[in-house]
């Protein structure tokens, strides 16, 4: 009895850990997608303005 008990547990831990460690991986690349359009777009705000006037330089597709 005592052995499905600890199976049991193991199996429901092992569950757990691996939940925990898929919602921390999908966090973490959605944490780093977001922070490297955040660092985009602050370096477009550092470029010199075009001759519209509008603060932001275009990317030139390529």
């Amino acid at each position: 009895m005592m052995c499905c008990f600890r199976n049991s547990l193991t199996r429901s831990y092992t569950t757990f850990r691996n939940v925990l460690f898929m919602t921390s991986n999908a966090l973490n690349s959605t944490l780093q997608y977001h922070r490297s359009l955040k660092f985009a777009c602050a370096y477009l705000n550092t470029q010199a303005s075009s001759p519209s006037g509008t603060p932001l330089k275009r990317q030139q597709d390529g």
